[in-house]
């Protein structure tokens, strides 16, 4: 099958084992699927690339994806739309772009492709509810999963900082991410080191002496730092974080914000906050968790190609 991905993901970004379309796309492309990319800043040049590639299928994902979807809607595209709902568009980018347009392009999105795949049952919820789709026959639920090699070949390893315990985050760190309120725990648990992954957009790493700013770490290390961990952070107010379904194979306790993660989720690793002036009264009184059963990311590509084939 000829599939085209068009999406919000640059291009150098592609062959990392990260994000959901990029993951998604390799291994489509090891069962043998015939995989082309639109990346991001690449399209305005997705006519050319659909007369020339002549696709059976197009996985969207992002607003890019209204667009996609008004041009079958028209007439313009023949071969079936798929939209990878991925993320609450018209909240984390509604401020920048306007949300009025981003709410536009993803209701579109929903509304005019032919099959819509969702990561989160809280967007699921919308889909049936909003925009009339009928659970199972044009809007699937798909969590997301973990990588079982790089779980198995995660070592131990000695994390930065003097007190004993500590707590990790992965992820962006970004304002979309609560990282501008997060000050108010790192002064109120002086006495815990906090060992920050991923890419800054926001915080002040130079502020406090117990938070350690490791910036990028490949998938794969990433695993060890996790592995090696007292325990885990979520920040964001989402039922879809890659890294709370990663958490959960650790067995780790895991800091999560209450609501939609504790509405629409019942992963059973989770110490469930207000607000972060909860966590320093609740990092007292750990219980004891074990790895849950996750899927892993080849059985996740397996369930999307029997979606979307059909």
């Amino acid at each position: 099958m000829k599939i085209l991905f068009v999406h919000h993901y640059l291009r150098e970004k592609l062959h990392d084992f990260r994000g959901s379309i990029p993951i998604l796309a390799q291994l489509f492309e090891k069962k043998g699927h015939n995989i082309k990319h639109i990346a991001k800043k690449e399209w305005s040049n997705f006519f050319n690339v659909y007369r020339e590639f002549k696709p059976d299928m197009i996985i969207t994902c992002g607003p890019i994806g209204g667009i996609i979807a008004i041009f079958k809607r028209v007439g313009l595209i023949k071969c079936k739309v798929v939209f990878h709902w991925g993320d609450n568009y018209a909240e984390i980018m509604g401020q920048k772009w306007g949300k009025n347009v981003i709410s536009f392009l993803e209701n579109s999105a929903v509304k005019y492709s032919d099959i819509v795949i969702t990561i989160s049952k809280y967007r699921l919820e919308r889909g049936i509810k909003k925009f009339d789709k009928v659970d199972k026959k044009n809007i699937f639920y798909l969590s997301l999963g973990y990588n079982p090699k790089f779980l198995a070949s995660a070592k131990k390893i000695k994390l930065p900082g003097k007190n004993k315990t500590k707590i990790v985050y992965a992820g962006e760190i970004a304002h979309t991410k609560n990282f501008d309120k997060i000050d108010e725990l790192f002064n109120k648990l002086n006495n815990i080191d906090f060992i920050i992954i991923g890419s800054k957009e926001c915080a002040d790493e130079k502020t406090h002496p117990n938070v350690f700013y490791l910036g990028f770490k490949p998938p794969k290390e990433v695993y060890s730092y996790l592995k090696s961990s007292d325990f885990l952070l979520v920040t964001e107010n989402n039922d879809s974080s890659l890294k709370l379904f990663e958490y959960q194979v650790f067995g780790k306790p895991i800091f999560v914000p209450r609501g939609r993660i504790s509405k629409y989720l019942s992963l059973k690793n989770n110490i469930y906050y207000n607000d972060f002036s909860e966590i320093p009264a609740l990092i007292k009184h750990p219980k004891k968790f074990k790895p849950q059963k996750i899927k892993t990311w080849g059985q996740i590509s397996n369930d999307y190609l029997q979606i979307i084939q059909k």
